[in-house]
């Protein structure tokens, strides 16, 4: 049986928790989840691979996507993903970032010494398995930012970097965004109670 879920004209988070719902709920051979920008459907479609299910088809009509998922009876993408990095990547921790200046102060001193963080951590062994940046630190992420060689240094060594996407739209950075992927809060959310140790610079 075909299943369709429409998420069009829904706020992020909803067309990713939307497809979760359908998920759980089953009774269908195929889903199909229209969603209607960019970011909503790279949200969809890295979810439900997380989740064990195979996208087998996008679909662009007009200015929507429309998502045809079933299950993959492989191994799931997101054990793959996970085994890739464990060579790169040893440790469990995560760090949330929520702002683009380091300490309280001074904001040049701040974006110093953030800068000098994320340098020394391309410089040390044991580097955390993934780094999430929120409010203004998403505009660590974006081209010109100091310290954006360092963050892709860190996504190059197998760290995955993270960017709200509600945050890039409210500084109308997304165009901008120069290393890691954007995420929406459910994922972020799901992320930060998880097994991950949470870090929050």
């Amino acid at each position: 049986m075909i299943k369709k879920v429409d998420t069009r004209n829904l706020p992020c988070p909803q067309p990713v928790i939307k497809t979760k719902q359908a998920l759980e709920e089953g009774d269908f051979t195929e889903l199909i989840v229209i969603v209607d920008n960019d970011v909503a459907r790279q949200n969809v479609t890295r979810f439900v691979t997380n989740c064990g299910f195979k996208v087998t088809s996008v679909n662009q009509k007009g200015a929507d996507f429309h998502i045809t998922i079933v299950e993959d009876l492989e191994e799931t993408a997101e054990d793959d993903h996970e085994d890739i990095e464990n060579i790169k990547v040893s440790n469990d921790k995560l760090l949330l970032i929520t702002s683009d200046i380091l300490g309280v102060g001074d904001p040049e001193l701040g974006k110093k010494l953030m800068g000098s963080f994320l340098f020394s951590l391309t410089q040390i062994g044991n580097k955390p398995r993934m780094i999430i940046l929120m409010n203004s630190g998403v505009r660590l992420a974006i081209h010109g930012a100091e310290g954006i060689s360092s963050l892709q240094a860190l996504g190059k060594e197998g760290v995955d970097i993270i960017a709200c996407g509600t945050c890039l739209d409210f500084y109308k950075l997304k165009r901008e965004l120069a290393v890691g992927t954007i995420s929406n809060m459910y994922d972020i959310a799901e992320k930060l109670m998880g097994k991950y140790s949470v870090i929050k610079i």
